[in-house]
């Protein structure tokens, strides 16, 4: 019983290679290719998408012994460590497991590489946006595109042996995306926005970089900034500057303003309005508005 349960333990720790992939212990390369060939056609996923969790485990199995005979050393490893009809005792069933579980992993289709350590690449982007729209906040849609692991070889860069047709060999394909952002109100130029999961995928499933989305507001017609206060420049002709006069302002949430003008105003005066100016970037509260006054050449 006990030398019964010792060998179905070595059976489950290093699969028949040979059974696998339906060839005899003698077959030539060639003849393993040509088994494998056969196989993976038969049992891709994508050929089998009724049943695609059984292929899929069917292939990781035909992958593995595939990757094992195909390589003359580790397939001599193999025979040495698990040969034809041979009662194993429980020390050789320690050396096999030790052996199977040192190139491989439960669960993988390939033998155990170093992996590539760290997620994917980050982006940047520049986006540019109207003054109004900083400081009201918008929701906005960004179109880029980024690099991810290639679905047909898992990033591999190869498939069935041979160099996937799809990546090229490279293991990463080119993504379109079409993100939707939220810009908050208030944002000043040069903040940045970030967007994780947004990035290039690295190697491994899902290891994707930072996505950085930085605003730049366009230059306005009126208004200019001096620290969190919003400057402009209203014009009036000399003669009503002496005599005054009422004069209408625009403000950033799209209102205007009317303020009267004492007499003797000179040219570059300027006046403040407070708390129409841009928000604060923790507390929120706003700056003042600063009006500066210039003449017009007419009288």
């Amino acid at each position: 019983m006990k030398n019964s349960d010792s060998h179905r333990s070595s059976r489950q720790c290093a699969p028949n290679y040979y059974q696998i992939l339906g060839v005899s212990r003698s077959a030539t390369s060639s003849e393993i290719k040509d088994a494998f060939r056969l196989l993976a056609k038969k049992f891709h996923p994508d050929f089998n998408p009724q049943n695609r969790s059984f292929a899929e485990a069917k292939m990781k199995e035909i992958n593995i012994a595939y990757e094992t005979l195909k390589d003359s050393e580790k397939r001599r490893e193999y025979d040495r460590n698990y040969p034809e009809k041979r009662e194993a005792t429980h020390s050789q069933n320690t050396r096999q497991w030790d052996w199977y579980s040192n190139n491989y992993s439960r669960g993988e289709a390939t033998p155990k590489k170093p992996a590539k350590q760290g997620r994917g690449s980050d982006i940047r982007l520049n986006i540019k946006i109207s003054l109004e729209a900083a400081f009201s906040g918008s929701r906005g849609k960004v179109t880029y595109e980024r690099q991810r692991r290639c679905p047909s070889c898992r990033g591999i860069g190869k498939l069935f042996g041979r160099i996937c047709s799809r990546c090229r060999g490279s293991g990463f394909i080119a993504e379109k995306l079409a993100k939707e952002i939220q810009i908050p109100p208030g944002v000043r130029d040069g903040h940045e926005l970030r967007i994780p999961y947004g990035g290039h995928e690295g190697r491994t499933k899902n290891s994707f970089g930072m996505l950085y989305i930085t605003i730049r507001i366009l230059p306005h017609k009126c208004f200019s900034f001096l620290g969190n206060n919003l400057c402009q420049t209203v014009s009036a002709a000399r003669s009503l500057l002496k005599s005054g006069t009422k004069i209408c302002a625009p403000t950033i949430e799209g209102k205007t303003i009317r303020m009267f003008i004492p007499a003797g105003t000179r040219p570059g005066t300027i006046f403040r309005l407070r708390h129409l100016g841009w928000p604060a970037a923790f507390t929120g509260t706003r700056g003042d508005m600063l009006i500066k006054i210039s003449e017009t050449s007419t009288a």
